[in-house]
């Protein structure tokens, strides 16, 4: 696998790796500063890295969701109730998905950085924009990642298109998005 590039991320949303997120946790400065977590990891785990173990010295402000990053649903994939999960997290931490100047950081990561965390940061800013700025969210979402190589999760986009009754809106914006970038 090619060593990630990453960016600087100023906004309230940081979408990273689940090293980086353990970086953050360990910083005395900047730990303060983070309200909530979205941890997303494997079912089987990886090494040390997947579910960074200082994050449960941050106790409920962190969001547990355990599923493989797969594509097409499976018994370890994600699944509905893992969406609606991610929209509860979304709403409770609504005011920093709407508020760019927002005080406290929120993070959501998995274990690269790069599809899963991507898909539900989409996810939260498509909800907390509302209906027909999806190109908006996906931009907004860019911007809080700190892998410049993502990879959004289609299963989970298509999922919460659904819940949240897009019409495929979601799943059209990313692949446009996608094909821009490959064409």
């Amino acid at each position: 696998m090619q060593t990630p590039t990453y960016r600087k991320v100023t906004g309230p949303i940081l979408v990273t790796t689940a090293t980086r997120t353990s970086k953050w946790i360990l910083s005395t400065t900047r730990r303060p500063t983070i309200e909530g977590i979205l941890s997303i990891s494997d079912p089987l785990g990886r090494p040390t890295y997947d579910r960074p173990s200082n994050l449960r010295s941050m106790g409920s402000k962190v969001m547990w969701l355990t599923f493989e990053n797969d594509l097409v649903p499976c018994p370890t994939g994600p699944t509905v109730s893992d969406i609606e999960s991610i929209l509860a997290f979304g709403r409770q931490h609504h005011a920093a998905f709407t508020d760019p100047a927002h005080p406290r950081k929120i993070i959501i990561h998995c274990y690269a950085g790069r599809s899963r965390s991507t898909a539900a940061a989409f996810i939260c800013y498509c909800q907390a924009l509302g209906v027909g700025r999806e190109r908006e969210a996906w931009e907004l979402m860019k911007s809080a990642c700190e892998v410049t190589d993502i990879h959004p999760n289609t299963l989970m986009i298509d999922m919460a298109d659904e819940l949240l009754n897009r019409q495929g809106q979601m799943r059209t914006c990313y692949e446009s998005s996608t094909k821009s970038v490959s064409d």
